[in-house]
């Protein structure tokens, strides 16, 4: 559906409601966009979005944030530090996720995602199915985090990044 431009909430909704095949819309970029189907979430703090009551992207969208609430995790966040993920651990990334906040939301609205990496200068974010201590490296402009309840994943993780002394000669 064409953008309506510029966006007024109240007109965005009632074009939404209006059209029979709208099951959501957003406000982003100083435009109204409608949706027929939505496949999946990205959080966004520029926009502004609603699903139409009962339906499929209202489910999808109230059964993401659940998911995310309930599962809680305790990511371990580490600054500096790239994550390699093990062949086979990488798991889909939804698209659109271009901050930090964004791909740990989306980890943790993720069952299967135990860490996440992400790199600042090209806004990208890589989800862990597994997280191994000698997959990482210190990488100035990556933040890592690990779903770590104790810190013993993360704790080995800043061992193996560390700066190794030098031997004496």
């Amino acid at each position: 559906t064409p953008p309506i431009e510029p966006p007024k909430p109240d007109q965005c909704q009632k074009a939404c409601r209006d059209d029979r095949a709208c099951q959501a819309y957003a406000i982003e970029r100083q435009s109204c966009v409608l949706f027929t189907g939505v496949t999946g979430l990205v959080p966004d703090a520029n926009a502004r979005s609603a699903a139409r009551p009962g339906g499929a992207a209202a489910n999808l969208m109230k059964s993401s944030v659940e998911r995310a609430e309930q599962r809680k995790p305790a990511f371990r966040r580490l600054e500096g530090v790239a994550l390699t993920p093990p062949i086979g651990a990488a798991l889909p990334v939804p698209r659109g996720i271009d901050s930090e906040a964004a791909c740990s939301f989306a980890c943790a609205a993720n069952a299967q995602c135990k860490g996440f990496d992400f790199q600042a200068d090209q806004k990208s974010c890589k989800l862990l199915r597994e997280v191994q201590p000698d997959g990482a490296a210190a990488t100035a402009g990556h933040v890592a985090a690990v779903e770590d309840q104790d810190g013993q994943i993360a704790d080995a993780i800043r061992r193996a990044t560390a700066p190794k002394p030098r031997a004496a000669q």
